[in-house]
C-alpha cells in the first residue's frame, strides 16, 4: 500500500490518539492499529480496549462542524486535531464505540 501523508501531522495524530486511550483509561486497557484494505479503499483503524464513550459524544466528534465548535468534555483538543489532520490530507474519518467495549478511530485513507 502506498499513499502520501505529511509526517509530522500523521505523527501527531496518532500521538493524540494513543495519548487519550492513556487518559481515559488509566486502569490500562490494550490498543489496536490496523491497516488494510476494503473495496479499493485504505483503511487504517486505531483503537482500544477501554471503557469507549456515551453515544451523546459520539455523534458530537462525528459532526462536520465539531473542529469548530467547543471541547466535549474530556474528549476535546486531541480529537480536533484528530480531524483537522485528516481534514488537511482530505481523507474521511469516523469515532465509534467498539463491539464490545473500547474506543475506534476510522480513518478511509486516499
Amino acid at each position: 500500500m502506498k499513499f502520501l501523508l505529511n509526517e509530522e501531522l500523521f505523527e501527531r495524530a496518532v500521538v493524540n490518539l494513543l495519548n487519550n486511550t492513556i487518559r481515559h483509561n488509566p486502569d490500562g486497557c490494550q490498543v489496536y492499529i490496523n491497516l488494510y484494505k476494503e473495496n479499493k479503499k485504505t483503511i487504517l483503524e486505531i483503537g482500544d480496549s477501554g471503557s469507549g464513550v456515551s453515544s451523546e459524544i459520539l455523534q458530537r466528534l462525528n459532526q462536520r462542524s465539531f473542529t469548530e465548535s467547543k471541547s466535549v468534555g474530556k474528549h476535546g483538543l486531541g480529537l480536533k486535531i484528530v480531524k483537522k489532520v485528516v481534514e488537511f490530507h482530505r481523507w474521511k474519518v469516523r469515532f465509534y464505540n467498539g463491539e464490545d467495549v473500547g474506543f475506534v478511530c476510522r480513518m478511509e485513507i486516499k
